[in-house]
């Protein structure tokens, strides 16, 4: 009950970030949780992503956003879950 995802940034981005949170929101954009927040290295990044909310508990089968983020970027992101 996991997604795995793989995701680069460009050079002339790694320049300008220091770190990069990843978060997950339900469809009505209602944060369900912090994925990851990560310090940008070589600007390849590889997170695998559950289903389980921040309490714990399986999210429902649906569309989600996942938001990849720092202070001058922002990108998001839809994916399904499914059983």
């Amino acid at each position: 009950n996991s997604i795995n995802i793989l995701f680069s940034l460009s050079s002339k981005l790694l320049n300008t970030i220091n770190s990069i949170n990843i978060d997950l929101f339900d469809i009505n954009g209602q944060k369900v949780r912090n994925v990851s927040k990560q310090k940008v290295n070589d600007g390849l990044f590889k997170e695998i992503i559950s289903r389980k909310s921040k309490r714990g508990s399986i999210l429902p089968q649906g569309q989600y956003i996942l938001k990849i983020h720092s202070k001058s970027y922002s990108n998001e992101k839809l994916i399904l879950f499914v059983n």
